[in-house]
This record gives C-alpha cells, sequence and structure tokens, in this order.
C-alpha cells in the first residue's frame, strides 16, 4: 500500500475519531453516532494501527520529529487554486502547504527542485567553478518551465524559473512522485 493512501486513511480515522467530517472538516453535532465513545475508541485504534504501518512502511529519512511526509488528500489535489500568471517555485510551494494536516511536514521548495532535477525537468548550468543555477531542461520547457533573466538592484543579471498552469498541475498531480525522486541524490 502506498504511503500517501496510508496518510489519508489516518487524516479520515483521526478526524473521525475526533468527532470531525473529514469530507467537509465540519464538527459533528453531539448527539450522532459517530460521537459514541465506542466508535470513537474504534477510530483511534485504527489511527494507531495506521500509525504502526506507516512506522514500519516508511524510513527512517522520511520522518521528521516524529511527523508524516507531505501529502496532498485527493480532494484537495482537484480543488487547487491554480495560479493563472506562471510563478516560482517557492509561491507554488507556499499555496501547497496551505493543506499541511496536525503532525505533517511542511513542502520545501528545494525538495521540489531537486525532484524535478532528477527526473530531469530541469539542469544544473555552471556559472563558473563555484556557482552555478537551475535551468529548464527541453522536456521542462515542454511542461511549462519558464526560465526568465532578471536584474537586481545592483544590476547583477540572474535567471528564476518560472512555472506555468501546465506545469504547477503537472507538480501536484506528481507531488508523490517529484518528492520520492528528490530523496535520490
Amino acid at each position: 500500500m502506498e504511503l500517501s493512501k496510508l496518510y489519508e486513511m489516518r487524516y479520515y480515522a483521526n478526524s473521525l475519531m475526533n468527532g470531525i467530517d473529514p469530507t467537509s472538516r465540519v464538527q459533528f453535532v453531539e448527539d450522532t453516532v459517530m460521537n459514541i465513545p465506542q466508535i470513537k475508541k474504534y477510530n483511534e485504534d485504527v489511527c494507531n494501527l495506521i500509525d504502526s504501518m506507516i512506522v514500519s512502511i516508511a524510513s527512517a529519512g522520511e520522518r521528521q520529529k516524529g511527523k508524516i511526509p507531505f501529502f496532498i488528500m485527493k480532494e484537495d489535489r482537484e480543488n487547487f487554486p491554480y495560479f493563472e500568471k506562471p510563478v516560482s517555485i517557492s509561491e507554488l510551494c507556499i499555496c501547497m502547504n496551505k493543506f499541511v494536516l496536525p503532525g505533517m511536514v511542511k513542502l520545501r521548495a528545494t525538495d521540489l527542485t531537486r525532484g524535478l532535477l532528477n527526473l530531469g525537468y530541469l539542469k544544473e548550468v555552471s556559472i563558473d567553478d563555484e556557482k552555478s543555477y537551475k535551468a529548464p531542461t527541453l522536456e521542462g520547457v515542454s511542461l511549462g518551465i519558464i526560465e526568465e533573466k532578471r536584474t537586481n538592484s545592483y544590476g547583477n543579471s540572474y535567471s528564476v524559473n518560472l512555472y506555468n498552469i501546465d506545469s504547477q498541475k503537472y507538480i501536484v498531480k506528481e507531488l508523490a512522485g517529484i518528492i520520492e525522486a528528490s530523496r535520490n541524490t
């Protein structure tokens, strides 16, 4: 079973255990069947069972201080608020982190960049012996990654990668694979 599916199942069990509808995030009224102590205990046991499965499956590097790795639930992926204009990976990452659940590690832009690099959508370009930057490959350009040249207030030029709506959709859809690829350094 995929870890992302286990995390999703854990979220549902944890919500139900706490008397919250996991689909709407609305608190159940006190007199519903979901607030019966035996049902709450059952959902707590399910949550603990899923936790033990996650611990046994997840590698030590995937867990950070007992937190579960970042993922976006299917419903949230389907309703993700994409940017119409191209944005940086940091801006996309900030938007994605709005979906962080309690006990979850936040997504880092460096993880997405490293994953896209390892998947062949970005490449390392050397400026000199010590400096380099990441630029889109032909595959990255066809995905919708745009390299834009900018100049700072000191007159120095630099490149920034921007992600159009097509590349944003790819990143959200393939997030688990991109994160996995980021670990293959």
